[in-house]
């Protein structure tokens, strides 16, 4: 089939914006702190941390928590419907790689968590919190953190292969930590989304999303 403009994909990582951009509104409306240890917003987070240190948003959301780059549970591999909050207290079972604040670690556990303090204070689902407070006011009509069933009709059939010539459909599980890397979404969407940051956090309706000096300190 071709590809139109309105053919949906998984964005992947580009799904770590829309996560920051959920608690920088949070951080505006000053609800969270990002300094403050993560445990103020998710008590039973407890990873293994010789340091001593405490994990701050911040470190989680710029990769310098020394979490594990991937959750033992709700990882790419994991296709048994592990939720959110599931994956997050997975990680109670893993040690911080390095201590926090010391060396940039990419980690899609570090943003899983991150999505998880949005559901937690936001007293919704992730993907219905991120849909209500960050993708709908951009007027992303065509994206969501779930599948939706009017996204899946027009999402665009991906393709795995092996190094020795064997390929075959690629998995579409849902991922437990979505919050990293589980939205869905078009070209003209994203388009619209790079709009409002060259706009200083406005949309195209006039409405101010973020302002301009927090989206700086992103």
């Amino acid at each position: 089939a071709p590809v139109t403009a309105e053919t949906v994909y998984r964005v992947g990582s580009v799904s770590k914006l829309f996560t920051d951009i959920g608690v920088m509104q949070l951080v505006e409306q000053g609800t969270v702190q990002l300094d403050s240890a993560v445990t103020k917003y998710v008590p039973d987070f407890a990873p293994g941390n010789a340091s001593g240190t405490a994990i701050t948003l911040r470190q989680l959301m710029s990769h310098f928590s020394g979490l594990v780059r991937e959750p033992p549970a709700g990882h790419y591999f994991d296709d048994t419907g592990t939720t959110l909050a599931q994956t997050v207290a997975s990680l109670n079972g893993t040690t911080l790689v390095y201590p926090p604040e010391t060396r940039r670690k990419y980690s899609n556990a570090a943003i899983g968590v991150v999505g998880y303090v949005l559901e937690r204070q936001g007293g919704e689902p992730f993907a219905a919190y991120l849909k209500r407070s960050v993708l709908d006011p951009m007027g992303l009509t065509s994206s969501a953190f779930e599948p939706e069933s009017a996204l899946v009709r027009r999402m665009a059939p991906a393709v795995m292969w092996t190094r020795h010539g064997r390929s075959f459909p690629a998995p579409n599980f849902q991922l437990g930590m979505a919050p990293a890397g589980s939205m869905y979404s078009t070209m003209p969407d994203l388009g619209r989304f790079m709009s409002v940051l060259f706009a200083g956090g406005r949309t195209a309706s006039g409405a101010q999303l973020l302002e301009a000096s927090t989206l700086q300190e992103m």
